[in-house]
């Protein structure tokens, strides 16, 4: 009988370079994060958003983005991502020439 062989391994775990300390806390970070009732830092692999003040219209009764359900490969650009979203002049003040950046901003213009 043949071997059978995943088709998509996970790729090796890389050293992602961020543009956030891992613990930058998400409080700071995001708008309205004052009001998280957990102090979640960047380097965590999942965040508990419960206590934003409009995270509920947004997404219900779920509060957890599961970053950890991600190859880890993605993780960090995945958060740079969710960041982006949540506080566009975020990337145009830390990465201006990257196309999210053009992106998200051209979204708030």
């Amino acid at each position: 009988m043949a071997d059978v062989l995943p088709l998509h391994p996970y790729a090796p775990p890389v050293d992602e370079k961020s543009l956030f300390a891992p613990d930058a806390s998400l409080r700071t970070l995001i708008p309205g994060g004052s009001d998280l009732v957990v102090n979640q830092t960047f380097g965590e692999d999942d965040w508990d958003l419960a206590g934003h003040p409009t995270w509920s219209s947004k997404a219900g009764d779920q509060t957890v983005l599961a970053f950890s359900r991600l190859s880890p490969r993605w993780r960090v650009v995945a958060k740079h991502l969710a960041l982006f979203q949540m506080d566009p002049q975020l990337a145009g003040d830390l990465a201006p020439s990257s196309s999210i950046a053009e992106r998200s901003l051209s979204t708030t213009r």
